[in-house]
């Protein structure tokens, strides 16, 4: 069953945060080179691309990304003192998540399944939790401004 093996990866995917992303992207990593293009071929943008940039401040923030479908976009900025933690997994077509977490020992798990899901998270402040699993064609956005606030939600 697919969604199994979805999930199965997607959990991999989590346990091997504590080996740090860095790590992750190192053992799922390919190297391509000029010369392995055919001659006249141009690099293209692709829906099943991925651009990371990085610029680490304080160790401790982790970071696990999981889009299987095509056209997926996940917009996610850390700053302050570190330890926050998010794991996003979207599998569908066309969902859309922007996660801002300012300030310390933040948590964001994120799991969009469907297609046409749109997620806003905010947190600014320290020890927030953010749990949203959404199915297709849903929205969401929260913004927690202060200290040991837990979101959840289930949308289907």
């Amino acid at each position: 069953m697919k969604t199994n093996k979805n999930n199965n990866a997607f959990r991999e995917l989590v346990r091997l945060k504590g080996l740090g992303f860095g790590a992750f992207l190192l053992a799922f990593s390919t190297v391509v080179q000029a010369q392995d293009l055919l001659p006249g071929t141009d690099l293209q943008d692709s829906p099943l691309s991925i651009s990371l940039s990085t610029s680490v401040q304080h160790q401790a923030s982790s970071l696990v990304i999981g889009q299987y479908g095509i056209f997926n976009k996940a917009t996610i900025s850390q700053s302050a003192s570190g330890g926050n933690q998010i794991a996003l997994m979207q599998q569908g077509d066309s969902n859309v998540a922007n996660i801002l977490q300012q300030g310390s020992n933040n948590t964001v798990n994120v799991q969009q399944w469907g297609q046409d899901n749109q997620l806003d998270v905010i947190q600014q402040g320290h020890a927030n939790t953010a749990n949203i699993w959404q199915s297709g064609e849903q929205q969401f956005r929260v913004h927690q401004i202060g200290s040991n606030m837990v979101v959840n939600v289930y949308q289907r």
